[in-house]
C-alpha cells in the first residue's frame, strides 16, 4: 500500500514540475512577443535597435521548445500520424504505442545524457557566447537537458499506461 502512495506522490511531483515548466514556457513566449513588438516600434519610430532582443528570443525559443515538450506529450497534443493506428486492433495499437514510447524514452535519455556532458564541458571551460550579449553558454544549454529528461520520464509514464491498456484489452477478450 505504501508503494502506491509513494508512486502517486512521485507522479504528482512530476505533473507539477511539468505544469510549472509549461507555465514558464508560456511566460517566456509572452515576454519575447512583447520584446519583439517593442523592438519593432522602437526601430520604426526612432531608428534604434534594442540590443539583445533577437538573441534573447533565440534562446527563449529553445527553452520554450524543450521545457514544454513533456507537457505537450502528457496532453497528447503533439503532431502524430495515426493512419496506421486506425487500422490496428486495440491490443496491437496499445503495443505499438508502448514500443514507440519506449524508443522515445531511450532517445530522450540519450540526448539528456549527451547534453549533460556538453553542459559540464562548457561549465568547466567557462565559455561565453560571442554575440551582442556575452552570456555563459552552460546555463543556456540546461533547458535541453531538463526538457529531454522530463520528456523521457513522460515517455516512460506513457509506455506504462499503454501496457496497462494492453492488459485491460487482453483481459476483456
Amino acid at each position: 500500500m505504501g508503494s502506491k502512495k509513494t508512486t502517486s506522490k512521485i507522479i504528482l511531483i512530476f505533473d507539477n514540475i511539468t505544469q510549472g515548466l509549461a507555465y514558464f514556457s508560456g511566460i517566456l513566449l509572452a515576454l519575447i512577443t512583447f520584446a519583439i513588438f517593442a523592438e519593432v516600434i522602437v526601430r520604426k519610430l526612432w531608428s534604434y535597435s534594442i540590443i539583445g532582443v533577437v538573441e534573447c528570443s533565440e534562446y527563449a525559443l529553445v527553452f520554450i521548445t524543450f521545457l514544454s515538450a513533456s507537457w505537450i506529450l502528457k496532453q497528447d497534443a503533439h503532431v502524430k500520424v495515426d493512419l496506421v493506428l486506425g487500422w490496428l486492433k486495440p491490443e496491437s495499437r496499445a503495443l505499438l504505442n508502448m514500443i514507440t514510447s519506449i524508443f522515445g524514452a531511450i532517445l530522450c535519455m540519450f540526448i539528456a545524457y549527451k547534453s549533460a556532458l556538453i553542459i559540464w564541458d562548457l561549465w568547466q571551460r567557462n565559455l561565453n557566447t560571442v554575440k551582442a550579449l556575452e552570456l555563459p553558454m552552460a546555463p543556456l544549454h540546461i533547458s535541453i537537458f531538463v526538457g529531454c529528461f522530463m520528456l523521457a520520464l513522460g515517455f516512460i509514464r506513457r509506455a506504462h499506461g499503454y501496457l496497462i491498456e494492453r492488459k485491460s484489452v487482453k483481459g476483456t477478450k
